[in-house]
C-alpha cells in the first residue's frame, strides 16, 4: 500500500496527534446537570458515592471514544490517498501520441479525425490505469512536447488528452522514443503506449537499437504498446491511400521580363486508382490560372506553369481532387514572389525627359540624375549602373556603363566614323538585350559607327557597320549606343524603354530568381536585422525570435505565410508540409530493432483504477451517522 496525500510517518504522527487530543477531551470532568429533585438529603448522599474521579470509571463509555477514533483514522486514511501497490518505485505510463499532419486525415467523407480518435483512446487508456500508477501525456511531430506532469491526477491526464492538437508538420518518432527513454528511466515497472495512425517514418524506428550502449534507446525493460487509430497496417511496400498531395511548388521572375513569372508544380498520388485534380493558382486571393490535371495510379507528375503575371507576392496553389481525399491540408501549397531587386542608376547628361521616363517605367529602378559638371563629385561605386546620355567621361568609369551616343575621343569603343542617316539592316535578336526590341524602319539623323573587339557582339549594324554594341572592357560590362537617342525618333517608339530596360538588367548580370518555401517541422535560418524578430503566423499568433549573427531560427509548425511585424511593406516567409512521406497516408507495421511493435488489447489489458479514499470518505460518514444514532439512543452517553 502506498499513500499519495503524505508519507506514512507523517500519516502515524498526525494520527497519533488526533488521537491524544480526542482522548484528551474524552477525559476531561463532564459538566453535570441540574436536577429538581423531592428530597434533597437524600439524593445528596447518592451524589457523593457517584463523584469518583478515577480514570477506570471515566472511560466505562469506552464506545463513544471508540467510534470517534474510528472516524478519525478513517479521514485521515482518505486525506492520505491510499492506492494498492508496492511501497517502492511507483510504475510509469507514458502516452506517446502522433500530432503529426497526417493525424489531421479524415478516413471516411465527413467522419472523425485521426487526432480525434486518438483522443478517445487515450481518454479510456487513462480511466483504466492502475491505481498507484503515474502517468505522462507526450504529444510529438519533428519534436516531442509534455503536454502533462507525471501525476496520478486523473484529471490532470484528461485536460492533456483533450489539449492534443495536430500540426502541420511531419512526425519523427525516433526523437520522441529518445524522449520517451528518458522520461521512463529509473522506473521500477514502466510501460510505453504510441497511440497513431501507423504512417510513421518506419524505416529510421527499424534501425533504432535497444539497450545501454550509446546510441541506444534505452527501453529494453519498458512494456511497449501500439494503439494504432485509422486504418490497418499493410504489408506491402508503398502503402496505399486515397490522398493526392502537392508536394513541390516554386516561383521565379524572368530576368528579361522581371513583371513575369513562372511555377514550377509537382503533385503525387498514392491511389492505387487513376485520379484527376483541378489545379488552381491564386495571387493574392485573386485567380491568375486553373489547369486539370490527370493522375496515373501512384504517379508523379510535374506541371511548369510559365508567363503569369498579376500584383501582389502571396501565391497559393490549391488542388480539388475529384471523388475528395483525405488530407486537405497537402492540397494547398504557398509560395512568395520574389521581390525584385533595387538597381540604383546614375543618369548623368543634359537633360532628356525622354530617357528619364523610360527608366521610371521600372519600379524596380531607382534614378538619380546629375549634370555633367557633377560627375566630377560623385562616387560611381555608390551606383549599380551608370547612364551616359550624350555625355564621356575622361576616364571609363569601374562599373558598368550604358553609352547614350559615345563620340570619341572618352568612347571605350574605337570609333568606324559617321554614318548620316543609317539604316538598321541587321538585329542580334538572340541577346537578352534585344529581347522584344524592334529597330525596323528606325530614323537616325547621324550615328557613329564601332570597331568590335573579340567578345563584342554587334546588336544592330547598318548594312554590317555596327551602331549599336554590347561589350566588356576592364573587366565591366558595357553598351555603347552609337548615336543620342535625342537626334532620332527611337524616343518615340515603343522599343526605347525596353531596351534601356533589358540593358540594365544585363549590365547588373541578373540572374534568373527563385524562391522556394521553408518546411514546416523543420528548422529554418532566415536572415533579420536588429536583436529580434517579430512574426505574425497564419493563423494570427504573434513569434518573437532571437536574432543572432544577424539570422534568426523559425521552426514554422503551421503552413501559410509568416509575415514579419516590423516590415512596411511587411515582409513574408512561406511554409508548406511538401512532404512526400507524410502525405502516405497508409499504415505501415511498426518495428523497433527488428522486433514487432504488439498491439495493446482495447482494454490496453489494465483494470480499471479504484479511487480508494472515496470509500474511506464514505465509510467515515457512515460511523459519523451511527455515532449520531447511539448517542440519541442513550447507549454511548
Amino acid at each position: 500500500m502506498t499513500f499519495l496525500g503524505a508519507p506514512l510517518s507523517t500519516l502515524l504522527l498526525a494520527g497519533a496527534a488526533v488521537s491524544a487530543t480526542l482522548l484528551s477531551l474524552y477525559l476531561l470532568r463532564p459538566q453535570r446537570r441540574r436536577i429538581d429533585v423531592p428530597y434533597a438529603r437524600l439524593w445528596g448522599l447518592i451524589a457523593r458515592e457517584t463523584r469518583a474521579s478515577s480514570i477506570a470509571r471515566r472511560l466505562r463509555r469506552w464506545e463513544s471514544l471508540l467510534l470517534q477514533l474510528v472516524i478519525a483514522c478513517l479521514i485521515l486514511l482518505a486525506l492520505a490517498d491510499p492506492r494498492f501497490g508496492s511501497s517502492g518505485a511507483r510504475p510509469r505510463h507514458l502516452f506517446l501520441v502522433d500530432t503529426s499532419a497526417s493525424m489531421q486525415a479524415r478516413d471516411q467523407t465527413g467522419g472523425r479525425t485521426r487526432l480525434e480518435l486518438a483522443r478517445e483512446a487515450l481518454e479510456r487508456a487513462i480511466l483504466r490505469l492502475e491505481p498507484d500508477e503515474e502517468a505522462m501525456v507526450v504529444g510529438f511531430d519533428t519534436s516531442a512536447r509534455a503536454l502533462s506532469s507525471l501525476t496520478s491526477d486523473e484529471a490532470e491526464l484528461r485536460d492533456a488528452a483533450r489539449a492534443l492538437a495536430a500540426s502541420d508538420a511531419p512526425d519523427a518518432i525516433v526523437p520522441a522514443l529518445r524522449f520517451a527513454a528518458d522520461a521512463l528511466a529509473g522506473a521500477g515497472r514502466s510501460r510505453l503506449t504510441l497511440i497513431s495512425d501507423g504512417a510513421l517514418d518506419t524505416s529510421r524506428v527499424a534501425a533504432t537499437t535497444l539497450g545501454t550502449s550509446a546510441g541506444a534507446l534505452d527501453l529494453e525493460h519498458v512494456d511497449l504498446r501500439y494503439l494504432p487509430v485509422g486504418p490497418p497496417a499493410t504489408n506491402v511496400g508503398q502503402p496505399s491511400s486515397e490522398n493526392v498531395a502537392i508536394t513541390g511548388f516554386s516561383v521565379r521572375r524572368y530576368p528579361a521580363n522581371p513583371s513575369a513569372y513562372e511555377l514550377l508544380i509537382e503533385l503525387r498520388s498514392d491511389s492505387a486508382r487513376p485520379r484527376r485534380a483541378q489545379l488552381n493558382i491564386t495571387q493574392e486571393d485573386e485567380p491568375v490560372e486553373s489547369v486539370a490535371i490527370e493522375l496515373a495510379p501512384h504517379a508523379v507528375v510535374q506541371r511548369r506553369i510559365v508567363d503569369l503575371s498579376g500584383e501582389g507576392r502571396r501565391l497559393e496553389a490549391r488542388i480539388e481532387v475529384e471523388g475528395g481525399d483525405p488530407l486537405p491540408l497537402d492540397d494547398r501549397a504557398y509560395a512568395v514572389l520574389p521581390e525584385r531587386a533595387r538597381t540604383r542608376v546614375l543618369l548623368v547628361g543634359a537633360g532628356n525627359l525622354y530617357t528619364e521616363g523610360a527608366l521610371l517605367l521600372d519600379r524596380a529602378v531607382e534614378v538619380v540624375r546629375k549634370q555633367p559638371t557633377e560627375y566630377a563629385t560623385t562616387d560611381p561605386a555608390a551606383f549599380d549602373v551608370l547612364v551616359f546620355d550624350g555625355f564621356v567621361p575622361a576616364r571609363p568609369p569601374a562599373r558598368p556603363a550604358l553609352y547614350l551616343g559615345c563620340p570619341p575621343p572618352g568612347c571605350p569603343l574605337t570609333s568606324r566614323g559617321v554614318l548620316t542617316a543609317p539604316i538598321v539592316t541587321e538585329t542580334t535578336r538572340e541577346h537578352p538585350i534585344m529581347r522584344w526590341v524592334a529597330l525596323k524602319d528606325l530614323n537616325v539623323s547621324v550615328s557613329h559607327s564601332f570597331a568590335t573587339q573579340p567578345g563584342d557582339v554587334a546588336l544592330a549594324s547598318s548594312l554590317g557597320r555596327p551602331i549599336l554594341v554590347a561589350g566588356e572592357r576592364a573587366g565591366q560590362r558595357l553598351v555603347a549606343l552609337g548615336f543620342r537617342p535625342a537626334g532620332s525618333d527611337l524616343p518615340l517608339r515603343v522599343a526605347f524603354p525596353v531596351l534601356l530596360v533589358n540593358s540594365i538588367k544585363w549590365l547588373v548580370g541578373s540572374s534568373l530568381e527563385s524562391t522556394s518555401s521553408v518546411r514546416t517541422g523543420h528548422a529554418e535560418r532566415i536572415s533579420a536585422a536588429g536583436e529580434a524578430l517579430r512574426l505574425r503566423s497564419p493563423r494570427g499568433a504573434d513569434l518573437v525570435l532571437a536574432v543572432r549573427e544577424g539570422r534568426a531560427e523559425l521552426l514554422a509548425r503551421e503552413a501559410g505565410f509568416y509575415a514579419t511585424a516590423d516590415e512596411l511593406p511587411p515582409g513574408l516567409i512561406a511554409a508548406n508540409l511538401v512532404n512526400a512521406r507524410e502525405s502516405e497516408l497508409g499504415a505501415r507495421p511498426l518495428t523497433i530493432a527488428g522486433k514487432p511493435l504488439d498491439e495493446a488489447p482495447a482494454a490496453t489489458g489494465l483494470r480499471p483504477r479504484a479511487a480508494l479514499w472515496r470509500w474511506l470518505t464514505l465509510l467515515a460518514l457512515c460511523f459519523v451517522l451511527l455515532e449520531w444514532w447511539t448517542y440519541h439512543r442513550r447507549w454511548t452517553v
